[in-house]
């Protein structure tokens, strides 16, 4: 029977990537295995197909013909950039990273759940969304880059902070983290509500056109932009804060749908449960 040392330093002996081991007194160089590597699929499923099914290629020009994504998979959404295209998601499912390069969509239906497992959601360019009634969670942070629009009609779980780096977020759903950062060259618009406070270094635009925005905390730092539009003397754009709101950065007021701006006329544009401080830093009216 072999020794225990022997047995440790058979074991040492075979993993995969190099390190120094101390074992019986005696220094090894050993391996240890390292994470499995991230595969990537591309879908070229027709429009409204099950995500289930082997509509999934390892190539941007192949058919379909592989299975399902697994979570240490990177998704990608026209890939070729020529032509949108979407899928339905029915069951619980998993995968590691999701990108869009071209209007394209995701539906999950009720019951069913799409968790990202890194947290990172691109949209290239033009404008994507995830939707249905089902939910999209992220175990840790959410990061969205890419400089096109995605849009959360699903319900959104983010287990850390949601992280807006690049283009436009928009929340017509739900979305839940312990805090949402808006960066500086990233834009969030929408009707939806946001649980969570929200720090605003870029764009802040409430509604789809005129609409509602529900937020937690708000701070609106020294640079952001907050763009308000207002289409008529009883309808505008408004955020809803639930918690303190402290302002700053450029506020820029837009008439839209025909409607002139008068001398005089007030319009409500922010309310909070809590304290309101602070006062931005510039106005932008028409013509102004």
């Amino acid at each position: 029977m072999e020794s225990r040392c022997q047995h440790q330093r058979s074991i040492a002996k075979f993993q995969r990537f190099l390190s120094l081991v101390a074992i019986c007194g005696v220094l090894f160089i050993a391996t240890i295995p390292s994470a499995a590597a991230q595969s990537q699929l591309y879908w070229v499923g027709q429009l409204n197909s099950n995500w289930s099914q082997p509509n999934w290629s390892p190539s941007t020009s192949g058919s379909p013909s592989a299975a399902a994504p697994g979570p240490a998979t990177a998704v990608v959404f026209a890939a070729n950039n020529v032509q949108s295209t979407s899928a339905n998601i029915n069951s619980p499912t998993t995968i590691s990273s999701l990108t869009f390069n071209r209007d394209s969509q995701v539906s999950i239906a009720s019951g069913a759940t799409l968790s990202v497992a890194s947290g990172g959601l691109s949209a290239s360019n033009g404008a994507s969304a995830i939707s249905g009634g089902g939910a999209l969670s992220t175990p840790g942070d959410m990061v969205k880059t890419g400089n096109g629009q995605l849009t959360l009609d699903a319900k959104t779980f983010v287990g850390g902070t949601a992280d807006i780096q690049l283009g436009t977020l928009v929340v017509n759903g739900s979305l839940l983290a312990s805090a949402t950062r808006v960066q500086s060259l990233a834009t969030l618009v929408g009707n939806g509500a946001i649980f969570s406070p929200i720090q605003v270094s870029g764009t802040l635009a409430p509604g789809n056109s005129v609409g509602r925005l529900t937020v937690g905390s708000l701070q609106l730092l020294a640079g952001s932009q907050t763009q308000i539009e207002i289409s008529s003397s009883q309808s505008n754009d408004i955020i809803v804060v639930n918690g303190d709101a402290s302002l700053g950065g450029q506020l820029q007021v837009a008439p839209v749908g025909g409607h002139t701006l008068a001398y005089g006329d007030s319009h409500t544009i922010l309310v909070a449960s809590g304290r309101i401080q602070g006062e931005f830093d510039s106005i932008v009216l028409p013509d102004s």
